[in-house]
């Protein structure tokens, strides 16, 4: 008898979620050469709950939210918000078991960026608390950012990104990641938590 096939789709994130985000995010701490920025204590699964709701508080009810889940594991996770015309990222997790974390970062990243050029965002800013991580590399050599001097900030246009996600949806997708995919973000939630399971 086959295997049931595993089935890739993209949500917002749920409370449920934060656990398994936050063991991420701790082990990313710790490696050598770290995907995202690695820099502050640990984080706990409610951190990165209450991090969701300080998006919505300053998106205005307009959070940005989006987990990669393939069965019932969440692969990835990227958060903001949006506001007037321009979408701001803060947050970014991926699971590094997978066989290229990094490219799933990559792939994850442009189906976000493709979802917000949807919402209209004609400005693209990345904000972070270090500048330790292979994200760098990938904000300024692939999506074409632009650093903020002095600041762990980055800009980009809506053309960067345009060439960014075309660029990057270009490249090969497994088949699974092509069966089911729901796009329900940009994530406006009026309330904190409104009509999500917790």
């Amino acid at each position: 008898m086959a295997a049931p096939m595993t089935v890739d789709f993209y949500r917002p994130l749920l409370r449920s979620d934060c656990d398994a985000l936050a063991q991420h995010h701790n082990r990313n701490r710790v490696e050598p050469d770290p995907i995202w920025c690695a820099r502050g204590g640990e984080a706990s699964p409610t951190a990165i709950w209450l991090h969701r709701l300080v998006l919505i508080a300053r998106g205005r009810g307009h959070a940005i939210s989006q987990v990669h889940e393939r069965g019932g594991r969440p692969l990835s996770y990227f958060g903001g918000y949006q506001r007037n015309g321009r979408a701001t990222f803060s947050i970014g997790i991926v699971d590094l078991d997978l066989p290229d974390p990094m490219a799933t970062w990559r792939r994850d990243a442009a189906h976000l960026f493709a979802a917000t050029l949807r919402g209209d965002a004609e400005t693209f800013c990345v904000q972070t608390s270090s500048d330790r991580g292979r994200f760098v590399g990938w904000l300024e050599g692939e999506v074409g950012a632009r650093r903020v001097p002095d600041r762990n900030v980055w800009i980009a246009d809506r053309a960067d990104i345009v060439r960014y996600v075309a660029a990057a949806l270009l490249q090969p997708t497994p088949v699974d990641a092509r069966a089911h995919v729901r796009e329900p973000f940009p994530d406006p939630v009026q309330l904190a938590g409104a009509g999500e399971p917790a």
